[in-house]
């Protein structure tokens, strides 16, 4: 510890002391001249002789060993605690009939604040090899079901519905080619194919419909 600035000795000073008073000067004389008093005087004459020069040297001002200061016992007894029964600081206050902060301190200063800490982490899995092509990494998807498909066949220009498999693929010239397109739903898939007069048909009922609504 540094001396402060009102500090009446020095390391210097109190050496000084001692010299004096070994020369045979009284203790009287001594603190009447540096201006202390006489059990200062006495107390680093009795300092010097118990442990030389060295004890004239400025100390720690703290204490030693703090008064409220409690044995290792103490702090283990909390740590198993926390460990064995996952008991809050202040369960383990009550338990030991401490301070919460005492305990919360200990606990924080052993690692011990959080549960998580209580619980050992798992290995992190990292698929790291030596040399490439160890590792093969396969990308699988699950087909969608579906029943019909409309697939228009090259030798004709109008586009049929045909049942396809559930699961199964089904290919074609013309499903190879980019942009083919293909119909996911078409309300008119499952009706039945027009005839090739349909049209003549019905071109000849409006004909006779119009000239009974002439006549």
């Amino acid at each position: 510890m540094n001396s402060h600035r009102n500090a009446r000795t020095t390391p210097f000073s109190r050496a000084l002391i001692v010299e004096r008073r070994l020369s045979g000067e009284s203790v009287e004389v001594i603190a009447a001249s540096l201006g202390i008093s006489v059990r200062t005087v006495y107390k680093w004459i009795s300092r010097h002789r118990e442990g030389g020069c060295a004890a004239l040297e400025d100390g720690a001002s703290a204490p030693a060993r703090p008064a409220g200061a409690y044995d290792n016992w103490w702090v283990e007894a909390a740590a198993q605690l926390r460990r064995d029964y996952r008991m809050t600081a202040s369960e383990i206050a009550e338990r030991l009939r401490l301070a919460r902060s005492t305990v919360a301190r200990w606990l924080k200063r052993l690692g011990l604040g959080r549960l998580g800490a209580l619980t050992p982490r798992a290995p992190v899995i990292r698929y790291q090899r030596e040399r490439p092509g160890e590792l093969i990494h396969l990308d699988i998807k699950k087909l969608g079901r579906f029943e019909n498909r409309v697939i228009a066949s090259p030798d004709s220009a109008r586009a049929t519905a045909i049942a396809v498999p559930a699961g199964s693929v089904s290919t074609s010239p013309s499903m190879t080619r980019p942009g083919w397109p293909m119909s996911r739903s078409c309300p008119t898939r499952n009706a039945p194919p027009r005839p090739a007069s349909w049209s003549g048909r019905c071109a000849g009922s409006r004909r006779a419909a119009s000239s009974s609504n002439a006549s």
